[in-house]
């Protein structure tokens, strides 16, 4: 099973023609960013925009953060047969349903920075996933004073100029609108995360020079791997600092989190070895042992590799069940198909009964993917590899954007 990093931003090749505004916006509701700070957001909708208030409680006298309006114009097409067969930037982000603007200045914090920017990005790409971008127009930027961010915002990845409308001049396709495009893709795929302090969703990893090596195989005489070198440096530190990766899933309204397994965390080991141990957990990974030293010799292997991450994961405070996160290149699949250096795979485990379900498995399913892309930005493709028989596993990765190799 194979997904890419383009399949996990689900863009479609054309914005379809919106018949009418989106699917009616909740009037309230809480976002949880992943420093633990809650953000309250009151939506006032109407058939050609909406306001939207941002403070940081439910009190009435509550500190307000934000205010952002939502214009929504009228299509300018009535069908998507209508449409001019033109997928360039500008046309792309002219087809888009709504035009976010922030502001005034004066709703808004005296200095507004890159952290702000990502606080709101993510209001707007919960509240309309499939706005494709944020389009800041020349006198939005003007009114929100993020004339001295534009630069940040442009360097960091978080957002691109808007070009003007391709003409038969050539010329033509170096100019701008002067209006910056936030790209929806842009934010999941972290940029603007390396100015952000505790709240990004997980560490952003530069690429490093890539140390190539003679790594393990299962025939090595006939058949050795040559792979880039893994550092296990990282660990350590993502031990001290708590989660990896922290996400809030609105629709169940709690927090989903990984951090590192401890092998000397007696309710990890606790906790990983009732979870194999169990014969539902046994069916799928076949890893029952003898005692509890063996599952703790397995993550003490598991934690002192370079090529796999042992993770447990939270919603909210309470563990649910483990990840595995390894690199595809040294891993047991590698000889069945076309392998990449930076490819990542997953293993994964519900071990909580009251933790299963679909909703939940598409919530964790999707977040490690997106965890797995955010750790190291030279992946850009996810592999896993479900039992053949295991229809309901290969029917939710193919949902999250997989599909199958072989």
């Amino acid at each position: 099973m194979l997904a890419s990093r383009f399949a996990q931003s689900c863009v479609h090749s054309s914005p379809p023609t919106p018949s009418a505004r989106e699917a009616s916006l909740p009037s309230t509701f809480e976002l949880i960013l992943p420093d633990g700070q809650t953000l309250h957001v009151k939506v006032k909708a109407s058939s050609q925009q909406s306001e939207i208030s941002v403070t940081s409680s439910s009190s009435s006298e509550a500190e307000l953060l934000y205010t952002i309006t939502l214009q929504h114009p009228a299509p300018e097409f009535t069908s998507p047969t209508e449409e001019p067969d033109d997928n360039s930037l500008h046309a792309r982000s002219a087809r888009a349903p709504h035009i976010l603007r922030l502001g005034p200045a004066d709703s808004l914090p005296e200095n507004v920075t890159e952290s702000d920017l990502w606080n709101i990005q993510y209001i707007i790409f919960t509240l309309f996933p499939e706005q494709e971008w944020i389009l800041l127009t020349p006198d939005a930027i003007q009114e929100a004073g993020l004339d001295g961010l534009r630069r940040r915002i442009l360097t960091s990845g978080m957002g691109v100029e808007q070009p003007s409308k391709t003409g038969t001049d050539k010329t033509s396709t170096n100019t701008t609108t002067g209006a910056l495009l936030l790209p929806r893709s842009a934010f999941w795929a972290g940029a603007g995360q390396g100015a952000l302090e505790g709240t990004a969703f997980a560490p952003w990893i530069l690429p490093r020079p890539t140390q190539t090596a003679l790594t393990r195989s299962h025939t090595p005489a006939i058949n050795p791997y040559i792979s880039p070198s893994r550092s296990v440096l990282p660990k350590p530190a993502y031990k001290v600092e708590g989660p990896i990766y922290v996400r809030y899933i609105p629709y169940l309204k709690q927090t989903l989190s990984f951090r590192l397994v401890d092998p000397d965390d007696e309710e990890d080991v606790r906790n990983f070895a009732k979870w194999q141990d169990s014969d539902r957990v046994h069916a799928g990974w076949r890893q029952r042992a003898q005692s509890v030293e063996e599952h703790r010799t397995y993550l003490r292997d598991t934690h002192a590799s370079a090529s796999s991450w042992g993770l447990i994961g939270y919603w909210d405070d309470e563990p649910w069940g483990y990840v595995e996160v390894y690199w595809g290149k040294e891993s047991n699949i590698a000889p069945f198909f076309d392998v990449r250096e930076f490819d990542r795979g997953f293993h994964a485990l519900v071990g909580e009964e009251k933790f299963r379900g679909e909703q939940r498995v598409r919530a964790w399913m999707s977040s490690v993917l997106h965890m797995i892309f955010l750790l190291d930005p030279r992946t850009d493709r996810a592999v896993s590899e479900p039992r053949a028989s295991n229809a309901k596993m290969v029917n939710y990765e193919c949902l999250n954007g997989g599909h199958v190799e072989k």
